[in-house]
Parts: C-alpha cells; sequence; structure tokens
C-alpha cells in the first residue's frame, strides 16, 4: 500500500511539474505546490481573454483531470493505511509518540518486521542511513555526511517528521524537544533534523522490541 501511495504521489508530481511547464511558455510563472496551482495559475489562464487562451486552456484541462484521477488515488490509499495502522496493536502504540502517524507507524512496523534481528538502537539507526559516513586513515577518524543507505522511503518519512517537529519544538517542553533545540543551537537546522530523526527511528525501534 505504502508503495502504491509513493507511486502516485510520484506520478502526481510530475503532472504538476508539466504542467508548470507549459503555463511558462505561455508567460504565467507558477509557485511550486498544488494549492498554488489550483489557487492562481488555473483561474488565471481561464479568465484571461488571449490569443493563446483556447490552446493552453485545452492543454491544461486534460493534465489537470490526471492530477484530480491522481488525488483520488493518493487518498484512497492514505485512507487504506490509516485503516490498517488503527487496527494494528504496535502501530497504535507507535503512534502515541509525538509526530508520529499511522504513515510512519505502520512503514516501521512493516519494515522492522522482526525489530530483535537487531541488536541496538544504533543498529536501526545505520540501517536506515541516518548515521554518519566513516573515512579514517591512519587512526585518525573522520565523519561524513549521513550515509543514506536503507530503505529511502522510511527514511524521507521520519526526516520529514523530524523537520515538523523541530519546527515546533518550542511549543513544548519535553525531553526530547529539548534535546533538539539544543542539537539546532549547536549546530545547523538540517544536521539537528537528521539528528532527531536518527533519535526517533531508535525510540521507535526499542518500542517495537521491549514495549
Amino acid at each position: 500500500m505504502h508503495r502504491l501511495r509513493s507511486a502516485a504521489v510520484k506520478a502526481r508530481t510530475a503532472l504538476v511539474n508539466q504542467l508548470r511547464g507549459l503555463l511558462a511558455e505561455f508567460g504565467i510563472s507558477v509557485l511550486q505546490g498544488l494549492p498554488q496551482l489550483r489557487r492562481r495559475a488555473l483561474p488565471d489562464v481561464l479568465t484571461r481573454q488571449t490569443t493563446y487562451r483556447r490552446c493552453c486552456v485545452r492543454s491544461c484541462t486534460f493534465s489537470v483531470s490526471g492530477c484530480v484521477r491522481l488525488d483520488t488515488e493518493v487518498a484512497r490509499l492514505t485512507n487504506r493505511i490509516e485503516q490498517l495502522a488503527n487496527a494494528d496493536e504496535r502501530c497504535q502504540a507507535l503512534m502515541q509518540r509525538r509526530g508520529v502517524g499511522p504513515l510512519i507507524a505502520s512503514a516501521f512496523t512493516a519494515e522492522l518486521c522482526d525489530p530483535h534481528a537487531f541488536h541496538n538502537g544504533r543498529q536501526v539507526a545505520a540501517w536506515l542511513g541516518l548515521v554518519p559516513r566513516q573515512h579514517s586513515s591512519g587512526g585518525q577518524p573522520m565523519l561524513l555526511g549521513v550515509s543514506k543507505r536503507g530503505d529511502a522511503y522510511l527514511r524521507t518519512l521520519l526526516i520529514h517528521c523530524a523537520r515538523a517537529a523541530i519546527r515546533t519544538a518550542t511549543r513544548h517542553t519535553d525531553a526530547v524537544s529539548t534535546w533538539a533545540i539544543s542539537v539546532q543551537a549547536r549546530g545547523d537546522i538540517h544536521k539537528a533534523t537528521v539528528a532527531l530523526a536518527n533519535k526517533m527511528a531508535r525510540q521507535l525501534w526499542a518500542q517495537l522490541a521491549y514495549g
């Protein structure tokens, strides 16, 4: 279900980008995102009385109808995933944590079908590519950027969740939010986001492995 939903989202994004490129050919610049396209660009095209209006409207109508079909498919798959997550005890336990919704809980549970295959949380973070790459020479360790190995889809979900949690961290006083604020103060927000995603992966694994 997750793979089907991800494919539908990618197809919709590609279609929206194609539509933005088409509008740019007629001198209409649109910000990224489907809402901007629907609220501003399309009404503008439909109301302008210009020589290119008919050709542009026909092309846009074809692309928009495809976006609508993909919207329906994404919504259907999302609803199905939410139903499956709400019916699973392990997913329900994971969703008790702040920022973890049905998508992350169900994807994490599905990928880690046997949490005891890992000895500790760091192995899970490494498996997801959320730890630094190492380049050691002559006994001198050097840490590089994150390895980005493992499941890119699940890693992306955790990164998005961590980014949202950091934006609202100042509104909370729990230990994780306080820690995230301190990490961000020592470095940039991107490093803090990855660090928080790493911590979340460890916590979710511990929840599945030990309750």
